[in-house]
């Protein structure tokens, strides 16, 4: 088998925005001694902007952005870094793109809106109003970010430094055995993934008065679609998992009453996924071997 760094690398996404509140000492200091309080045990932090919708949205933008990039990767330990299989890194590219596009045009739609914004507070928040806590538009510019980076996964052969036979063998080894640990945390991250889908499809088909939105079909067959490319370790047994889980489910996409409906599709499909919950039982407990 390839090396985990010809399968696979690294991705950082770093998105953010002006956050639009600010903690107010003098309030809190008010709030505290009108209690009788000797320490800080409230807090007074103002949303700067209460009527700017085109700010909470463009956050939405990033919370679906930063969801959506865990979806799509596998945890990698550190410094905030994800792995990404290598054969997914165009699709995955033309996501980050789509991205973009969405975070830019939220960013834009609110530094648009941001004077009249302003102004409102003005009126809005009478005397917790500071002129000091709203940066200018130039400078709040500055304060939005969206970025992508991607870097290749070392290993043993990488090594340059001269630091004689002994040290050498001694790096290798040791990055070796954290390619080894990194590969086994994200595939059993995969795994996890897969095990709360079934789970939760048990636990809502089994019992036949339980209600289910479309979203337990959705959900579970989105999965199947992205993990061929959350597969870095290309497990012939997560495969087989995915593929019988879609070919489950699939009779149901866009028909999900009938799942709901008929007693005998649901109860044979609730079996169909306990048994995938039992030949995981026997795979799962492997990869922490």
């Amino acid at each position: 088998m390839t090396s985990l760094s010809e399968r696979a690398l690294m991705v950082t996404l770093s998105v953010s925005s002006w956050q639009g509140r600010k903690f107010d000492s003098a309030e809190t200091s008010a709030v505290n001694r009108k209690h009788g309080l000797t320490i800080q045990a409230a807090r007074v932090n103002k949303a700067l902007l209460p009527k700017g919708t085109e700010l909470s949205t463009l956050q939405q933008v990033i919370g679906t952005i930063r969801k959506d990039y865990e979806r799509r990767t596998l945890p990698w330990g550190i410094d905030g870094m994800r792995i990404l299989k290598a054969e997914a890194y165009m699709d995955f590219s033309y996501e980050v793109n789509f991205w973009r596009d969405q975070w830019e045009t939220a960013k834009d739609d609110f530094l648009r809106a941001y004077p009249s914004l302003k102004a409102d507070a003005f009126n809005t928040l009478g005397s917790l109003y500071n002129p000091d806590d709203y940066p200018d538009v130039d400078h709040l510019s500055r304060l939005f970010r969206f970025d992508v980076k991607f870097m290749p996964i070392a290993d043993e052969k990488d090594w340059r430094i001269d630091v004689g036979d002994e040290a050498r063998a001694q790096l290798e080894a040791n990055i070796r055995s954290h390619l080894i640990e990194v590969e086994s945390t994200a595939m059993t991250a995969a795994w996890s993934r897969v095990q709360e889908v079934v789970e939760k499809m048990v636990e809502r088909l089994s019992d036949p008065t339980t209600i289910f939105r479309n979203s337990l079909v959705d959900n579970a067959m989105e999965l199947c679609s992205i993990l061929p490319s959350l597969n870095i370790a290309n497990d012939p047994d997560l495969e087989g998992v995915r593929k019988t889980i879609e070919s489950t489910l699939s009779r149901y996409v866009g028909d999900v009453d009938t799942l709901r409906h008929d007693p005998i599709e649901r109860t044979a499909t609730a079996d169909k996924m306990a048994e995938v919950l039992r030949k995981m039982a026997g795979y799962m407990p492997q990869r922490g071997a």
